[in-house]
């Protein structure tokens, strides 16, 4: 791990990104963002262009709002909110940049509707708090990717709800507007869901005590693949507190980038 070439990472992400959304700097964007921008987003046309294409065609009001920032190596991820988009509800977002040459060379987006208090499944808003600071953990970075990466598995794909309970904690809270409250909250969810359910994993960052991971969950019996980034606290070894930003996997047709939201092929 480069702390130093991740630290610079996060740094050259945050500007980039108030520089384009906020700043509304089409021209010093530009040194932030490779020309050749590989950009996997529903909404976006192709590219930087489209990127900042999406950016103009904007009201004035919009805002990027950056909560919890995690880097490992070239990656970076970014969840946070979009305000002033000219719609009922602001977006929560993800934002997962891959960084080569100190610019983003590929980039995913997800967006979801920042749910209401009413529209809530869970007890807890769906967006980052001002608590949300990597701190120092008492496991390490790739001990804590292992631990989330095993109990998704175990949970998801493997629906052993009895070992699934040795990574959840107790007292976990969830932020997600899909999930109904607390670990028996998540576990009947799943519980209800078919057998064809799988969770498939792309990218996975961790920095203190959180895990980000990006993935699929393919097979609950809904119309689209639910594309997902679902971002962790670990403590004392064990998942305990939950956000995430779901978004149906776009096909091609529906693609506005033509690239595909995971992996490197569209769904069927």
């Amino acid at each position: 791990m480069n702390v130093a070439n991740e630290t610079t990472n996060k740094a050259l992400v945050l500007v980039a990104l108030d520089t384009l959304f906020n700043k509304r700097d089409y021209w010093a964007a530009e040194q932030y963002w490779w020309s050749g921008l590989i950009l996997h987003c529903a909404h976006s046309a192709p590219g930087r262009h489209g990127l900042f294409d999406f950016v103009k065609t904007a009201p004035a009001t919009l805002r990027y709002e950056p909560g919890l920032i995690v880097a490992n190596e070239d990656y970076v991820i970014v969840h946070g909110r979009m305000t002033g988009n000219g719609r009922p509800m602001n977006w929560i977002i993800a934002t997962i940049l891959r960084i080569e040459g100190a610019r983003v060379a590929e980039q995913w987006q997800l967006f979801e509707e920042e749910a209401s208090q009413m529209e809530f499944k869970s007890e807890h808003p769906i967006l980052y708090s001002s608590h949300m600071e990597t701190h120092v953990a008492a496991t390490s970075p790739e001990q804590n990717k292992a631990l989330v990466l095993q109990a998704l598995d175990v949970l998801f794909n493997k629906r052993d709800y009895v070992a699934a309970e040795r990574f959840w904690s107790q007292t976990y809270i969830q932020h997600s507007t899909h999930v109904p409250p607390g670990r028996d909250g998540l576990f009947d969810l799943v519980h209800g869901l078919p057998d064809t359910l799988r969770y498939e994993n792309h990218v996975i960052l961790a920095e203190g005590d959180y895990v980000v991971a990006h993935g699929r969950y393919s097979g609950h019996g809904g119309p689209a693949s639910w594309i997902a980034v679902n971002v962790v606290r670990v403590e004392d070894g064990k998942l305990a507190e939950h956000w995430d930003i779901i978004q149906d996997e776009a096909t091609q047709a529906e693609s506005l980038s033509g690239l595909p939201m995971f992996g490197d092929r569209f769904p069927a």
